[in-house]
């Protein structure tokens, strides 16, 4: 049931784009690549799953013991890549635990203004919109928030045609005293006339700067 939940995800917010013109047409054809290997993944894994209950227990060969180990993996959705050039291209480099075409690992981030601890996965809602994750680094240098108001300003050229297709969040690592709201550019915290300012879109990286809330706490008291 997992898999196909993913597959109607995946072909629901491309139909979507397409239906708004927000999107070329073409990408519809990267539903069958994208999804279509995860499928064959999926056959694969259910063979790897009956030969585990047929063999005995402590006769499995090595090899079968591999693919129970990548069966793992597989189900954690960790082994899943989408490789369609048309959206992820083969020349882009990854960083840290991130690669081009895999699913977002798990990161735990706390909330600037709040000091609420979410992770990442659940302040990017299923809204159709795409969103962009600016990693600032250590926002406290005056050379480092400089280049993120400089990416801010060439982001907010393009707020007009994006305008509910694109949300940016903010991750960074700098202390959280060491840095006030107020320094970082206004298109990750939008002023609306009518609910106010968005407190909800720039955040601290909890294993760049471990105990992070229970500073928070410090300070508050």
């Amino acid at each position: 049931m997992n898999t196909s939940i993913q597959d109607s995800y995946n072909l629901a917010w491309k139909l979507g784009g397409v239906i708004k013109k927000h999107l070329n047409p073409n990408i519809l054809t990267t539903y069958a690549t994208e999804r279509g290997a995860v499928a064959k993944q999926l056959l694969q894994a259910d063979r790897t799953t009956l030969e585990l209950f047929s063999a005995k227990f402590g006769q499995e060969t090595p090899s079968l013991l591999q693919r129970a180990d990548d069966l793992r993996v597989f189900l954690g959705g960790r082994a899943i890549r989408y490789a369609d050039p048309l959206l992820t291209s083969s020349s882009a480099q990854g960083f840290g635990c991130f690669r081009p075409g895999e699913c977002l690992p798990e990161l735990a981030i706390t909330n600037h203004a709040t000091g609420r601890s979410v992770h990442l996965h659940n302040v990017m809602k299923s809204s159709g919109a795409w969103h962009m994750v600016v990693f600032a680094g250590e926002a406290s240098s005056v050379a480092q928030m400089g280049r993120v108001h400089a990416l801010a300003k060439q982001l907010e050229g393009l707020r007009d045609a994006t305008f509910g297709v694109l949300e940016t969040l903010l991750v960074h690592c700098a202390k959280w005293e060491s840095v006030e709201l107020t320094e970082f550019p206004t298109l990750f915290q939008p002023c609306d006339p009518v609910t106010g300012r968005d407190y909800t879109r720039i955040f601290i990286d909890e294993r760049s700067y471990p105990g992070v809330r229970h500073r928070m706490d410090d300070f508050a008291a």
